[in-house]
Parts: structure tokens; C-alpha cells; sequence
């Protein structure tokens, strides 16, 4: 009996209670390029690459940047991404967590570039760890 009692102060020692670790605010950074939030309308395209642009600008001419990007799914489900430089490399936050379908995950790439793709820019030479679930103000989500 002693042993599982040991045991579940241990178990109760080293798990990590989620709401007590600070998490990051999304569109709480003052960024340059400001928060995007795309709505699934005919406009989006347009927005999109404002902050696009902004970004890939300021990254390319080796200035800090941060720039917060709201893509609902076509369900609706907010993913929640911030582009964050240094002016030498860039970190890429993707955070999955209130998509319905999917991999409910928050991903963090570190990378040495970012590729304009025509739609979300992307990193490269990254290396991936995993984040915390941003916070979502209700200002900005929803639309």
C-alpha cells in the first residue's frame, strides 16, 4: 500500500498543471506587422497579403518582425499562427488546438528562412519543437 500511495505523490509531483503556466496571448504582441484574422470571404486574399508582405519585407531586410495570422478552417475552427524574427532567423508558432479535425497540437519551428508560398509563408532549414495552446482574446476571435 505505502508503494502506490509513493507512487501517486510522485505522479502528482511531476504532472504539470496546464493552467498555472503562462501561456502566450495571441495578438498581445505590439508586432509590426499587426494581427491578420481571415474570415473565409472574398476579401481574404487581399489581407492575406498585406501581412504577407510585411513580413516577408521586414524579415528580408534583417528587422525584428512579428506578425499574428488567424486561418479558420472551412468549419470555421480558428488556427492560430505568429511569425516571430529576429532579423536573423524566424519562428513559426502553428496552433492547432481549437481545430475540430485536427492534430490539436502547437507546433514551434525555428527556421534560418521564410518562403513566400502564396498563401501562408513557410520556413525552412527549421527545426520543430512543441508549445503551449495560445490564448485567444475574445476581440479578436471572433470576427
Amino acid at each position: 500500500m505505502t508503494v502506490f500511495a509513493a507512487l501517486a505523490v510522485l505522479i502528482a509531483a511531476c504532472s504539470v498543471d496546464r493552467d498555472s503556466e503562462e501561456r502566450p496571448i495571441f495578438g498581445a504582441i505590439d508586432g509590426a506587422c499587426g494581427v491578420t484574422v481571415l474570415t473565409n470571404d472574398v476579401g481574404d486574399e487581399d489581407v492575406l497579403r498585406t501581412g504577407v508582405d510585411c513580413l516577408i519585407e521586414r524579415f528580408d531586410n534583417g528587422e525584428e518582425v512579428v506578425w499574428d495570422l488567424i486561418v479558420p478552417t472551412i468549419e470555421g475552427d480558428p488556427i492560430l499562427w505568429r511569425f516571430e524574427g529576429d532579423g536573423a532567423q524566424i519562428t513559426i508558432i502553428e496552433d492547432n488546438t481549437r481545430d475540430a479535425f485536427g492534430s490539436g497540437a502547437v507546433v514551434i519551428r525555428t527556421c534560418a528562412q521564410i518562403d513566400d508560398t502564396g498563401f501562408i509563408p513557410a520556413g525552412s532549414d527549421c527545426v520543430d519543437s512543441r508549445g503551449e495552446p495560445f490564448e485567444l482574446p475574445g476581440e479578436v476571435w471572433p470576427p
